[in-house]
């Protein structure tokens, strides 16, 4: 069974969209794109902007983040709990900080590291 869609109820109209030397592509008008979901043969309307993958065990959504020094709305994994996985320079941002918060601690209590 082939889905009926009406683009014209949910998606921006050909007028709408940037071409591609206005606006770039990752414009607000994405917003008004919907997210679907095929189950069992049919799309399905997907509240909010991230959505449950059962087969695979994962969440897709995005948000507004930096990735490798781009500040932009990004496609995220999510855990079945709606928490965004950290990028790889996100992992090392917080180890860094995990790291100057620990040699704080043992600087407090005159402890050398480095003879550790």
């Amino acid at each position: 069974m082939m889905y009926q869609y009406n683009p014209l109820h949910c998606l921006p109209s050909s007028a709408e969209l940037p071409d591609s030397d206005d606006t770039p592509v990752d414009s607000e008008l994405q917003i008004l794109i919907p997210n679907l979901l095929l189950v069992n043969g049919e799309y399905i309307l997907q509240p909010g902007d991230k959505i449950w993958m059962p087969e695979i065990g994962l969440g897709m959504g995005r948000e507004r983040g930096t990735y490798q020094g781009r500040t932009r709305e990004w496609l995220f994994w999510y855990d079945e709990n709606g928490n965004r996985y950290q990028t790889p320079e996100e992992i090392v941002a917080t180890q860094q900080q995990q790291i100057q918060e620990l040699l704080a601690r043992l600087q407090q209590q005159d402890i050398d590291p480095n003879i550790l």
